[in-house]
């Protein structure tokens, strides 16, 4: 690092050393001409050349190969000499920065890709011996993000940025010193411009961020809106308020427009005054410059130095800044880094010390502990609790959630320790224990396994790395899965898929029994080992613990009692306390809470087995041999039963439909990548179309301001040649002119740069505009099916909104505008520098290649390099990810050295590269960088000749450089900008793509024909329904119901029998898969969808309200109106009994109700959603358990107001308390997808099925 440090400071001095050089050529060169015009001619003419020759100074040069000048008026004339001599320096220049460019990059890059890799695996180790309570308080996410994120931000701060900072650093200081000594005067003179550079950036850029601040907050208000839109979709689509949304989302877009437009405005004008203030300065100094030479004896070289070393040196202090920047943003990321890495734990799972037994016999103690985690300290859970387990009994842990079973079990494995109270094993606390050998000795298998991403035969080795093939396959077979692993294709080798995904819960379940009994543990924990399965795998998993549980201590946790009949004691707990203890045929006798939980699972096994039998009786006939066969005895399938009683044909219609559709995608994602894709720049600046004349504006400013360059090269080089006019008259005027020009140029491009800016602004802002409102209304017109897909959840659907269309603006008029602006500056430099010396023209184009390619080579080598890194970091990031993720399970383990070693082997790959990196990248970037010295060489060696031959003219020499040089500058400075075009482009497509799905229920459509006098019946005819994105639960089978118009029917039935689908249904949120919803004798497709949901209100269980106000909230029931009268508004929230309660607040009417309803209770809201869906008077309203969420006191309430509601119109309710539907006209009874039971509640209940149950309260 130090050599780094020192090759950067030595590199950053030899750019002001180049300007010394370039100084004394134009010194040589003016010196000669400033020589000619103290010359006798007439003598030199009589002495030198042929008789009767005419001698002056324009053609002396022209006279070299005629006369035969030796020395002339004591001069000597070795001009070449004197040029070579300075040519040499600057090729020595070249040959040193190169050395030193390649010792700044290497030097720094190499220590920075080592500490990196060291700060990766020391943070991840750290991570790893941390103890379970600090992931309680961290997320997996942000140890991942310092993982990655903080130390990339590490990374690029301390990598060879720091070397760069050093060599501009070194540049200031340099120029500023050969400034002064050089020519103090001109130092101050041109340095007293700086202040007021600095000072107007600093003012207009306060300006820009107030205004970058207003447009960020109304974009976030405009977020907001949609972020309210989304969670609330159902909402939107049932009171039609897409085209209302849009209004209120359009608003707040304008607003950012108009912001962002006069922040174009700013930033145009602080860029121009910059530039006119920079022109300024170069007319100011060379003024001055001229004067020195006229009247103190300076000469034009040392003017060009101290000028060209003062910008320099301010130059290169604004472009050190950045590097600082990331300097600090490495600080604050290693801190946070720093943090994690020295978080102290209490528990160290890798510690030395500790006993460690011959022998571990397994009995255990529990005295006396108290406990509550350190994440929530006010709540206690376990009390005082105290059990023992002998050598080899099986003890079972029972009672409801929260009770402080799963805590014992971590208490033993000392995930944490007990704050009082005593926990022992073989009679010594578990604290006293080396801990990493207590957990080899203890088995774990909990209610959700992890599985690795490893084959089988890795996932069990994770219990024992030591373990034969044989005590595998003996642990498979002790496990029940040895059986099925056989019949996998790769057998053990078979991979498992992230967290086991490929295989089954109950085959997950066996392997991580395996897994347990592989390391023969005398302790043996299973917490809910079996209740995440199906009966059938169930048995197989049980049949396995018992055989796990002989000859060891085994704690078993359960919520299903049959599991632990057999246990040798039974533990009782309730709120963390030992409430009974024995066993099962004991606690039965007691009678007290386990006898309780029994009769409880005896009732729901009774249920189970009496809906078995229902659907055994439905299934009669239908399930031919051939539909058992599709269905795997193994657990992959979820609901068999389902699946089983349907028919072929509906089979056909429900997965038939569904295979075909995702054939139809893979088949049109061929198509996609065959066809060309369309060009996504020209559909964007189509879409800008209204904007041209902006566009064509701001494109001519663009082409101004990319000539202002060359052509001010053009005007430096007649001003650098006119000192060697020797009439001092003419030279003054001549520098007024020319300084003149140099104001002109300011000022124009003052303006151009101004127009430029806010012509791209407006034409910007006005397509991110578009784009916005365009992709918003598209996402309103989706089906409810893409709003289930968690891709499209609330949040990424907001953050797409949010960047994709801004960065669009990257691909149309400014990417225009910059291209024209590069072509305009390198065209009008080549042309010029033609004009004047075609020879030297060639020679520097020679060069260019060179420059540009160097450029390239540098980018396309962090490019390439980073995407190769990145697959591999990605594959270090999972690794970390799934340990992280599932840090109990690696703790259990003991496996933290595994996976810390596996890390490390992932991000030694690309450390190895980026060494080999480095050294290339440091040999492209001397090089590149050392090129302006050898072309400089190169252009004054043949400039030289050429003049000494009479050829050119010095004037034309300097113009040919300037003009180049100054052209391929500016386009350095916009070639930058060609990373945002592709991201423009990715965002583009994503936009388009969005455009062009076509959704399957078009939410925005207003085709279809309307009903009418519409009475409000509706018809279910055999319908079958899958949701979209769970197609293996059939919801709706052959489901039929009949609802005549103005008839009060309710659905009742236990969770997840399908009463909300129907709802959904009517609402035509869905279509049903098979069978036909009819309304008035019509099927609902065929309707026009915005006026059938406008006969329809919907009161659902967590009614969601906007963030306006209470008159707002309920007129959103009627979106057809834009102004409701207020005695409408009035009437509807008497009807829902809530117009007292408003009159009553201060606002009234107009109070707000906050972001989705938050200042009102629930009641309030669900009486002011009722108001809501009556304000449109429906003729068929939906009542979705609208009064379960509520106490019993607003329950009352808003029960009367829902009574009066569904008078004179059809209604359908669904309510888990039956008390609230007695008076309905028909009650169905739904289970599992089909109506079981239909007639009023005094008919139901004389059946004693299961309304009659449901009504005892004897099913939950």
């Amino acid at each position: 690092m130090l050599i780094g440090t020192a090759g950067g400071l030595a590199h950053g001095v030899l750019m002001p050393l180049m300007i010394i050089v370039f100084g004394s050529l134009l010194n040589t060169f003016t010196d000669r001409t400033a020589d000619l015009c103290t010359m006798n001619y007439t003598a030199v003419a009589i002495e030198s050349c042929p008789p009767g020759y005419q001698l002056s100074i324009s053609n002396i040069l022209a006279s070299l190969s005629i006369c035969n000048f030796t020395v002339t008026n004591g001069t000597s004339v070795d001009f070449q000499g004197l040029v070579m001599t300075q040519i040499n320096y600057m090729v020595a220049l070249g040959c040193v920065s190169i050395i030193l460019g390649y010792v700044q990059v290497a030097f720094w890059s190499m220590p920075a890709e080592r500490q990196t890799r060291t700060i990766r695996q020391n943070l991840f180790r750290s991570i790893l011996r941390k103890e379970i309570v600090y992931f309680d308080t961290h997320k997996t996410g942000e140890l991942n993000t310092r993982l990655t994120d903080d130390v990339d931000k590490i990374h690029d701060g301390i990598g060879d940025k720091l070397g760069s900072a050093a060599q501009f650093l070194a540049s200031f200081i340099t120029g500023l010193i050969i400034g002064f000594a050089k020519g103090w005067k001109l130092t101050l003179v041109v340095l007293s411009m700086s202040p007021l550079l600095f000072a107007s950036a600093l003012v207009l850029s306060q300006f820009a961020s107030s205004l970058t601040a207003k447009e960020l907050k109304a974009y976030g208000r405009a977020g907001a809106v949609a972020e309210e839109v989304f969670s609330a979709i159902r909402t939107v689509f049932c009171y039609n308020g897409q085209e209302r949304e849009t209004k209120r989302y359009e608003y707040h877009l304008d607003e950012a427009k108009k912001s962002g437009i006069r922040k174009g405005a700013i930033s145009g004008s602080s860029m121009g005054l910059v530039w006119f203030l920079i022109y300024c300065a170069y007319a100011l100094g060379f003024w001055y410059g001229a004067k020195l030479i006229r009247d103190e004896g300076y000469n034009i070289g040392n003017v060009i130095i101290v000028f060209f070393s003062i910008i320099i040196a301010v130059f290169n202090l604004g472009q050190a800044s950045p590097h600082f920047q990331a300097l600090t943003q490495a600080q604050a990321a290693a801190r946070i880094v720093w943090e994690v890495i020295d978080a102290p734990s209490k528990i160290i799972s890798d510690s030395e010390t500790g006993v460690k037994k011959d022998d571990l016999i397994g009995d255990i103690e529990f005295n006396n502990v108290r406990f509550s985690y350190p994440s929530r300290p006010g709540v206690q859970i376990l009390n005082g609790v105290s059990f023992d387990a002998r050598r080899g009994q099986t003890i079972a842990l029972v009672g409801s959630s929260g009770s402080g079973k799963s805590t014992c079990v971590q208490l033993l494995q000392r995930f944490y320790d007990s704050d009082a109270g005593s926990v022992l094993i073989d009679g010594h606390e578990v604290k006293n224990y080396n801990l990493k050998w207590l957990r080899e000795h203890i088995g774990v298998v909990s209610q959700e396994p992890i599985l690795f991403q490893a084959t089988i035969r890795e996932n069990i080795l994770f219990g024992r790395d030591s373990a034969t093939e044989d005590e595998i396959h003996e642990a498979a077979k002790m496990a029940n899965a040895h059986d099925f692993i056989m019949t996998l294709p790769d057998k053990y080798e078979t991979r498992v898929g992230e967290r086991g995904a490929t295989l089954s819960g109950g085959q997950k379940q066996r392997i991580a029994i395996a897994r347990a009994l592989v390391r023969d543990p005398k302790i043996l924990l299973l917490d809910e080992a079996t209740s995440a399965l199906d009966n059938e795998s169930e048995k197989i998993v049980q049949d396995a613990l018992d055989r796990a549980a002989e000859g060891r201590t085994t704690l078993v946790i359960a919520h299903r009692l049959s599991t632990i009949r057999n246990a040798d004691k039974i533990v009782v707990m309730h709120k963390g306390e030992v409430v009974e203890e024995g066993d099962h045929d004991l606690l039965m006798k007691a009678e007290g809470i386990y006898y309780g939980l029994v009769e409880q699972q005896n009732l729901r096994r009774a249920e189970e087995e009496e809906q078995l039998a229902f659907e055994r009786q439905e299934s009669a006939g239908i399930a031919t041999a051939h539909n058992l066969d599709e269905v795997d005895s193994e657990g992959i399938r979820r609901r068999t039963s389902t699946v089983v009683s349907l028919t072929p044909s509906v089979m056909a219609a429900l997965y038939g439909k569904k295979e075909t559709t995702e054939d139809a995608d893979e088949e049109s994602g061929e198509k996609k990548e065959k066809e060309k894709k369309p060009n996504v720049a020209l559909i964007m600046l189509s879409l800008n179309k209204p904007e041209w004349k902006y566009i064509v504006l701001g494109c001519l400013a663009c082409t101004c301001t990319g000539g202002i360059q060359p052509v001010f090269g053009l005007v430096l080089s007649k001003l650098t040649a006119v000192f060697q006019e020797c009439d001092k008259n003419v030279q003054k005027d001549r520098v007024l002119l020319y300084i003149l020009l140099f104001i002109g140029f300011g000022i124009l491009i003052l303006v151009t740069t101004f127009l430029q800016a806010f012509s791209f602004a407006c034409s910007g802002e006005a397509l991110t505009k578009r784009l916005r409102s365009r992709t918003f209304l598209t996402i309103l017109r989706q089906d409810i099916a893409y709003f289930d897909n968690p891709k499209n959840n609330t949040g990424a659907l907001c953050t797409r909104l949010a960047t994709e269309a801004s960065a669009v603006q990257g691909a149309t008029g400014i990417r225009i505008g910059t291209t024209l602006q590069n072509l305009a500056a390198l065209g009008t430099g080549v042309i010029l520098s033609f004009i004047f010396a075609w020879q030297l023209t060639l020679l520097i184009l020679a060069f260019v290649p060179l420059m540009v390619a160097g450029g390239f080579l540098q980018n396309y080598l962090m490019t390439g390099f980073s995407s190769k890194n990145k697959e591999v970091h990605e594959n270090a990031g999972k690794v970390a990810t799934e340990s992280i993720q599932n840090i109990r399970t690696v703790i259990q383990l003991t496996k933290e050295d595994y996976f810390y070693q596996e890390y490390c082997s992932y991000i030694e790959v690309p450390y190895r590269a980026s060494i080999k990196r480095a050294h290339i990248f440091g040999v492209f970037f001397s090089l590149t960088n050392s090129v302006i010295f050898f072309s400089l060489a190169a252009l004054f060696r043949l400039g030289a000749y050429l003049v000494a031959q009479g050829t050119l003219s010095f004037e034309d020499v300097l113009l040919c450089f300037n003009c180049i040089i100054f052209g391929a500058q500016s386009v350095g400075q916009t070639a930058a900008m060609s990373p945002d075009y592709t991201k423009a482009i990715e965002a583009g497509e994503r936009i388009l793509e969005l455009w062009n799905r076509k959704p399957l229920i078009d939410n925005s459509s207003s085709s279809g024909e309307e009903i009418p006098n519409f009475t409000g019946q509706l018809d279910f005819e055999s319908v079958h329904f899958v949701y979209p994105n769970r197609p293996e639960s059939i919801i709706l089978r052959n489901f039929k119901l009949k609802i005549r118009a103005g008839q009060k029917v309710a659905l009742v039935g236990t969770s997840g029998c399908g009463k909300s689908t129907t709802i959904q249904l009517v609402e035509r949120f869905y279509d049903p898969n098979v069978g036909r919803l009819l309304a008035d004798s019509k099927d609902v497709r065929s309707l026009n969808l915005q006026w059938y949901r406008s006969q329809i209100g919907l009161v659902s269980q967590e009614p969601t309200l906007f963030d306006m106000s209470i008159k707002d909230n309920i007129a959103y029931g009627d979106n057809r109106r834009s102004d409701i009268p207020m005695d409408e508004i009035i009437a509807a929230a008497k009807s829902a009994n809530i117009h007292d309660f408003i009159q009553q607040l201060p606002d009234g009417y107009n109070t707000n109700c906050g972001a989705k309803g938050t200042q009102l209770s629930g009641g309030q809201k669900q009486r002011i959603a009722i108001a809501r869906a009556l304000i449109r008077d429906p003729k068929i309203l939906l009542l979705d358990e609208a009064t379960s969420a509520l106490d019993s006191e607003s329950e009352k309430v808003v029960q009367e107001a829902l009574e009066i509601a569904q008078e004179n119109r059809t209604s359908i309710t669904i309510a888990h308390r039956l008390s609230t539907i007695q008076n309905a006209d028909m009650i169905c009874v739904i289970h599992n997808g089909v109506v079981v039971e239909s007639g009023t509640s005094q008919e139901l209940l004389a059946l004693g099925g299961r309304y009659y149950r449901l009504a005892m309260g004897k099913l939950k």
